[in-house]
């Protein structure tokens, strides 16, 4: 029991240790069934896609946890998000840039104002645009996003 109280002590005095390794428990927890889910029902890019997302964080969390440097990690983590929802947007369709919002959120709660903004700006620009197909209306395409990009209007303001 002893080893549990210094791991808790140790999480109690570093937040942002404590960020990580919260987002690297929930992303295993969560992503994992999603990928095991896709590879078996033959969505193989879209499983192995979800697999590298949830390698990458859980190596990401273990590194912070075990060298106790945060930044990078932290850093690393956003990154990977970002990049992992424009992988996923692009095979996934109208799914994938809904997680947009998501990503954003844990951006900023990961790695500071000025690089969440740029981090979370590059995601924007390469997300496919949502549209669905009305079968009984074909001459409009009702959309999310009429101009491409994210499917909803996202306004963060932040003082740089």
């Amino acid at each position: 029991m002893k080893a549990f109280d210094m791991w808790m002590n140790r999480i109690r005095q570093n937040l942002n240790l404590a960020l990580i390794l919260t987002f690297g428990i929930v992303t295993s927890v969560m992503i994992t069934p999603f990928a095991i889910y896709r590879l078996l029902s033959g969505q193989i890019i879209a499983g192995y896609i979800d697999l590298l997302i949830v390698a990458c964080i859980s190596l990401g969390s273990v590194h912070a946890y075990v060298t106790g440097r945060t930044q990078g990690a932290a850093l690393f983590l956003a990154i990977t998000y970002s990049s992992g929802c424009i992988a996923f947007a692009h095979v996934a369709g109208a799914a994938g840039p809904l997680w947009m919002y998501a990503v954003l959120l844990s951006n900023f709660l990961l790695v500071g104002r000025k690089r969440a903004t740029l981090i979370s700006a590059l995601p924007s620009p390469p997300s496919p645009p949502v549209h669905w197909h009305c079968r009984n209306c074909p001459k409009r395409r009702p959309s999310l996003s009429p101009h491409g990009g994210l499917p909803f209007l996202v306004r963060v303001r932040v003082a740089l």
